[in-house]
């Protein structure tokens, strides 16, 4: 596996070790983050407390569903034109797609103050109900988490597709670090709930400030992307947005975002208690997901960049060698948080509060197995705007884990999704990702 590793780092051998090797260790500093807090938010919150937080963080995401069309669009035009270092061209897409995002941010977090306002003390889909002095802090402070983490994903986004992974890299490094400095204490001190999200807003804040530099850094190298207002000149670039290639990733963002409501289904059907218990169970599998994730999210520009110079061949020997890495990978990991998951749990946070079914532990190592080994062909298609294919496996994997999960709640609880994702891969959908594989790694992928 290692001297695959190797190969697939002929797409450019420094350059994308040394992305890779930033988003490990942001991989790291987050885990060691989740290392501290996760036990902090047990002993300050409770497991209610930390399922409350885990579902906001969820709606946080599943919210950003409406920027999923420009978000892989602008990336897609980002890369194609720093391929051939056209910044004129790159710098319209970021200004355009920035102020997107932000005004999108605006819209929902506008929303979600008023929905909030008329609810009686309950933040949106949450049964439970909240003080009002709690709700009158944590309702703003998510607000504006909303707009200055869609944002601040934008500019990950920005500088993944010209190929400055690591400055965005070292800015996540910073902006958890941060939040671990502001949230720890202030938990520690006030035991309240809204103290993670003002320390996120914070931490975001300063973190944003930090990008000019990144970018300054970028310009100095010879990538001039800048910010100006957009104008009439942006409306041809606004139509191709929201022309074909938007509706296809607008389509699969939607698909993807309903496969991945787990912890809000959970939270819906069995409350914080059980949700807090979902998430303190695959809080490690899905972990080792990203650690896989990476590898292929890292590989994207690459892709685009060998696409729109037309190097097929290279695309093709790149996919090959990346799948047997995942592959490999995700069977290595399943296996060990299988074999040994109850004990690593009970060591991090203490018997008594993790979850004791032991078909929990060799469920969370399947879905590991499942999700990490598909994840390369899904970003290979999404970076290759293939999404019609991606569109049709995307929609059957979303649409059954829903079903099953609504149908074996009252059955196996908080373990519904497990059971779910491994029950849809083992009786059809894992065929339809080696279809898909097929597609990118032949017919597709040939000039």
């Amino acid at each position: 596996m290692i001297s695959r590793l190797k190969q697939l780092s002929q797409m450019n051998p420094r350059s994308y070790l040394v992305a890779l090797a930033s988003n490990y260790a942001v991989m790291v500093v987050a885990a060691l983050v989740q290392l501290i807090l996760v036990p902090v938010y047990l002993a300050t919150i409770g497991t209610d407390g930390f399922g409350t937080v885990t579902m906001i963080f969820s709606l946080v995401h599943i919210a950003s569903v409406g920027l999923i069309w420009i978000n892989g669009g602008s990336a897609r035009v980002m890369a194609e034109h720093a391929a051939h270092e056209e910044w004129e061209q790159a710098s319209n897409a970021y200004s355009l797609a920035e102020t997107i995002f932000i005004l999108y941010g605006c819209i929902i977090a506008l929303l979600f103050l008023v929905v909030v306002g008329m609810s009686d003390g309950r933040l949106f889909l949450f049964s439970e109900q909240l003080e009002a002095e709690t709700l009158k802090i944590l309702a703003p402070a998510i607000a504006l988490h909303i707009i200055l983490q869609f944002d601040f994903n934008f500019q990950q986004l920005a500088y993944q597709a010209v190929k400055y992974h690591w400055i965005g890299n070292l800015l996540q490094l910073f902006n958890s670090l941060l939040f671990l400095a502001l949230a720890v204490p202030a938990l520690m001190l006030s035991g309240e709930l809204y103290c993670v999200f003002i320390a996120m807003v914070v931490s975001t804040l300063c973190t944003r400030a930090a990008c000019w530099y990144g970018w300054l850094h970028v310009r100095r190298k010879g990538g001039d992307v800048r910010f100006r207002l957009p104008n009439r000149e942006s409306v041809p670039l606004l139509r191709r947005f929201i022309g074909r290639m938007g509706m296809k990733y607008a389509a699969y963002g939607i698909l993807a975002r309903a496969g991945q409501m787990d912890a809000l289904l959970v939270g819906w059907l069995g409350g914080t208690h059980a949700v807090g218990l979902f998430a303190l169970l695959v809080k490690i599998p899905y972990l080792c997901v990203q650690v896989i994730w990476r590898i292929a999210s890292t590989a994207e520009p690459y892709f685009i960049h060998c696409d729109a110079r037309g190097e097929r061949q290279r695309l093709i020997d790149i996919y090959r060698r990346g799948q047997w890495i995942t592959i490999a990978l995700s069977l290595i990991l399943g296996l060990a948080f299988a074999l040994f998951g109850h004990w690593i749990l009970a060591l991090w946070v203490g018997e008594a509060d993790i979850p004791q079914a032991s078909e929990a532990y060799w469920l969370a190592g399947m879905l590991i197995v499942w999700i990490g080994a598909t994840r390369w062909p899904t970003r290979c298609a999404y970076a290759l705007l293939k999404l019609r294919s991606l569109c049709i496996v995307t929609f059957f994997e979303s649409v059954a884990k829903v079903i099953l999960i609504l149908l074996m709640f009252d059955s196996v609880n908080y373990l519904a999704p497990l059971w779910a994702i491994t029950i849809e891969f083992m009786f059809g959908i894992l065929f339809l990702y080696i279809w898909l594989g097929r597609q990118l790694a032949a017919k597709d992928m040939k000039p």
